[in-house]
Formats: structure tokens, C-alpha cells, sequence
């Protein structure tokens, strides 16, 4: 055998030794990690890789990818904790490698929150660079078709409007109300117990049991998070974690309280008003992308 022979072999053996020991260390170190989960986690991972590589940012010859990943998921598709928390280290695994793969910086730490939300519908994927720099990106995955049903884009900073949100007891001779100061994007969680922004005392009304949210339009939504007695619009039931919206002649009962809701714009000094009324059953079903409160009892 020649000495160049001799030498092609040496480089052959050697280089199956390397590659044997590169896929034992992977095994062991996770780099060869493959999703447990469904098909919908997978889409869900692709989907987030692709994202980063969207948000690249150059800083002279290094990349950044945003550290603040935000998921938000339909709150039925992943109920308990343990799936949560099985989805969540399955996707912060995926992002490492990806980012290490790519030989991307970020500016802080990674933050992966991952939450059920009651106004949603599939999933909604947040990823930005926090206060290092404005804008961001979004992705609405559906999660049933197990594909993406809109297309990444910037997120664009809106100006928060400033309200005050009153509830009134109707039919009450105490004449009773809540006021909260309230603003673009905010949810109050109405119920039993000490804990909620809007607190009913009437053993109807479960510890926790409905929902508000305030749009960007200044529209006022509402979804039942799981009470006993029920959340009513017009006298219709609302199906549970669906978000609705409230009408200007919507009547709203929790459990069995009737209530009326107005909402005054602190800015330009306006006011929205929900109110009380014998007739019509009309509402809309909607979907929002905040929400993070256990469901009702």
C-alpha cells in the first residue's frame, strides 16, 4: 500500500471516529432532538425558526434575533400545566439549537413565555427585541390545519387610549358601581373572588368568571373563562373561552346579575355605553391576543 493510500485511510477512519463522536455528544447534549409532540408543535417550532430569520438584525458582522418570544394558544388546545410546560421545553430546546446553528447574538437573555388565552383562536406568535428596539413580528398559526394562516409582519406601535370603565348594577336599590381606569389592550377579569379587577358579590357568580377586554377601536369584548352559572348576552348563554363582543344594546348577565358597562374615553372625553334592554340577540364572535387568568369555578 502506498503512502498516500496509507494516508486516505488514516483521513477515512479518522473522519468516521469524528462523526460517531459528533452524533454520540448530539444525543447527549440534545442536538439531535426530535419533537415528541403533534404535528402542530412542529409546524409551530418551523414556524418560529423562520420567524428569527426574519428579524435578523446586523450589527457590523454579528446577527441578532429577538430574545422576547411571546406565544399565546387557544386556551382548550393545551389546558393543563404539564402540557405547557412539556411545549414550552421542546420549543426553547429547538430555539437554542437554532440560534447556535445560525452563530446568532441576541441582546439579553432568551424569554420564552408561552400562555392559554381565552381570545384566540389557533395561536399567536410575538417575537421583538424588547426595550433595545421597537417593532417586532407576528404569526396567526392554525393550529387545526396545522398551517399558518397569516403571513409574518411588522408589528406596528399604536398609541394607547385612556379609559374609564364603569360597571352599574342594574335593578339595584343601593345603586352600586365599579369604576376602573383602563386603557387600550387591557383585560379585567370579573368574578367572586378579591382577586379580580371587578369584584360581584353574589354566590352566582363564580371565583372567576368572566373576562373583558378593550380594543384598539375602544369596543368592549367578553368571554366566559369556565363559570358555573354562565356568562348571557340577550339572554343567550356564551360558549365557553369564545371572545364576543359587547353591542351598544347588549344586555349582559353573570350568573344571575344583570349589569350595564360604559366605557368614557378619558382623551377626547367620549363615551361608549352598554346597556340594559328587553330585545334582540345579536352578537359577534371575535378574537383579541392577550389574556392570562385561571378559568372559573
Amino acid at each position: 500500500m502506498s503512502t498516500l493510500q496509507r494516508k486516505s485511510l488514516l483521513d477515512y477512519l479518522i473522519g468516521g471516529l469524528l462523526v460517531k463522536l459528533g452524533s454520540f455528544i448530539d444525543k447527549i447534549t440534545g442536538r439531535n432532538w426530535k419533537p415528541s409532540s403533534s404535528l402542530a408543535t412542529s409546524e409551530l417550532i418551523d414556524r418560529i425558526k423562520k420567524m428569527l430569520d426574519f428579524e435578523v438584525r446586523k450589527n457590523g458582522t454579528v446577527k441578532f434575533v429577538p430574545h422576547e418570544i411571546k406565544i399565546r394558544i387557544q386556551w382548550d388546545k393545551f389546558s393543563n400545566a404539564g402540557s405547557l410546560d412539556k411545549l414550552r421545553s421542546e420549543i426553547l430546546v429547538a430555539i437554542i439549537d437554532h440560534i447556535n446553528d445560525n452563530l446568532y447574538h441576541t441582546y439579553a437573555p432568551l424569554n420564552l413565555e408561552i400562555k392559554p388565552d381565552y381570545f384566540v383562536d389557533g395561536v399567536v406568535l410575538r417575537a421583538g427585541f424588547g426595550e433595545f428596539a421597537s417593532g417586532g413580528a407576528e404569526l396567526v398559526i392554525n393550529l387545526d390545519k396545522n398551517e399558518a394562516s397569516a403571513v409574518s409582519t411588522k408589528e406596528q406601535e399604536l398609541e394607547k387610549s385612556s379609559y374609564s370603565l364603569l360597571i352599574k348594577y342594574l335593578n339595584d336599590p343601593e345603586g352600586r358601581f365599579i369604576e376602573i381606569p383602563v386603557e387600550t389592550g387591557s383585560v379585567i377579569s370579573i368574578g367572586r373572588a378579591k382577586e379580580n379587577h371587578a369584584v360581584l358579590e353574589n354566590p352566582s357568580v363564580s371565583k372567576v368568571h368572566a373576562s373583558l377586554k378593550i380594543t384598539a377601536d375602544g369596543e368592549i369584548l367578553i368571554s366566559d373563562v369556565g363559570s358555573t352559572n354562565g356568562t348571557f348576552i340577550n339572554g343567550e348563554r356564551l360558549d365557553i373561552g369564545k371572545a364576543y363582543q359587547l353591542d351598544r344594546d347588549s344586555k349582559l348577565r353573570i350568573g344571575t346579575v344583570e349589569l350595564s358597562i360604559t366605557l368614557r374615553d378619558r382623551d377626547r372625553e367620549t363615551q361608549h355605553d352598554i346597556s340594559s334592554v328587553s330585545s334582540g340577540s345579536s352578537f359577534t364572535t371575535l378574537t383579541a391576543d392577550q389574556f392570562d387568568i385561571k378559568r372559573g369555578e
